[in-house]
């Protein structure tokens, strides 16, 4: 799961991992909004012959 939140001073992206509960920043640069995702993209697109 991720979300925003300044809990380190200023807005960044964070991801948890929700069999660990592990929670950590996404990247390393501030100012990060409401994240977005593209549409998932199907199988054989991401495969290579």
């Amino acid at each position: 799961m991720a979300f925003v939140s300044d809990r380190s001073g200023y807005r960044q992206l964070w991801i948890i991992d929700l069999e660990t509960g592990r929670i950590r920043p996404l990247l390393q640069k501030s100012g990060a909004r409401l994240p977005a995702w593209s549409p998932r993209l199907p199988e054989t697109a991401s495969s290579t012959p």
